[in-house]
């Protein structure tokens, strides 16, 4: 995320003005400088965060298909590049011939939404729709006929291509894909299918055995530890938890209390 200051810091301006004063030469420098570092980063847009708020992705989320390939890198900051890709945001786009409804409007808000393009075979799509309804689970097929980019231009154009290569695509109610079949890629056997349900329905959740999720707890642990260096003293009353339930937590933070008031109380009747 990108936000421009429309003033530079006090400092930065005296400093500025002294180089331009000691150094007239500096001037034209100094004026472009001040004059980018203002304009944002798209056409004076000085909230560009396209790439924080829609490009996010949930690549190792336990409850997604996860990509054979995860895609690096992620977005930019400022840029959002929409594709199909499971725990990212489904790209939009319009059906027919771009004059009908969003893709979004068309979610199933209390169950699954699968998009079904002309290359999905219709007895293959029968037998996974089968198979979310034996396991209880809300399911809506969209049958989306024809090109998905006709009747697109420009930024919808774009995010309508991202459809060319799908024949299968699964979005949650939150618009994320939690998984999608390519054209010509293999169709799932029975039991994978039901693999498939168990993963994104969440009954399969098996984080604490999948070594590429304990990798990723442990680097975002390391990641914090690393931020709270140096503020060890800054929160001298905070108490540890390590496998405690909440009731014994509690009670190990007002044996904590207790302690301290009875040291307090000691310092001031020595004083």
């Amino acid at each position: 995320m990108y936000v421009k200051a429309i003033t530079p810091k006090p400092e930065r301006l005296l400093l500025s003005g002294k180089l331009q004063h000691d150094f007239p030469w500096m001037e034209p420098f100094l004026r472009m400088k001040f004059s980018y570092a203002n304009r944002g980063v798209q056409n004076n847009n000085h909230f560009a965060q396209d790439g924080v708020s829609l490009g996010i992705r949930y690549d190792l989320s336990p409850i997604v298909i996860r990509e054979s390939i995860i895609q690096l890198p992620d977005d930019a900051y400022c840029h959002y590049i929409p594709r199909v890709l499971t725990g990212s945001r489904l790209p939009s786009f319009y059906i027919d011939k771009g004059q009908g409804p969003c893709c979004f409007d068309l979610l199933n808000k209390q169950g699954f939404t699968l998009f079904t393009f002309d290359s999905a075979d219709e007895n293959y799509v029968n037998l996974l729709l089968e198979k979310f309804m034996e396991n209880g689970i809300p399911i809506k097929m969209v049958n989306i006929e024809g090109n998905p980019t006709d009747g697109h231009i420009g930024s919808r154009f774009e995010s309508a291509a991202s459809y060319l290569t799908e024949s299968l695509v699964l979005a949650r109610p939150d618009r994320i894909v939690c998984w999608h079949q390519r054209i010509n890629e293999e169709e799932l056997s029975p039991e994978r299918m039901d693999e498939l349900i168990l993963i994104v329905s969440g009954m399969g959740w098996k984080t604490a055995d999948d070594p590429a999720c304990v990798a990723f707890d442990k680097w975002l642990l390391a990641q914090f530890h690393h931020q709270m260096k140096g503020l060890e003293n800054t929160f001298p009353k905070a108490v540890q938890i390590k496998g405690q339930t909440k009731s014994e937590a509690i009670a190990q933070a007002k044996l904590k209390t207790k302690d301290q008031v009875e040291i307090l109380t000691k310092m001031k009747a020595e004083v």
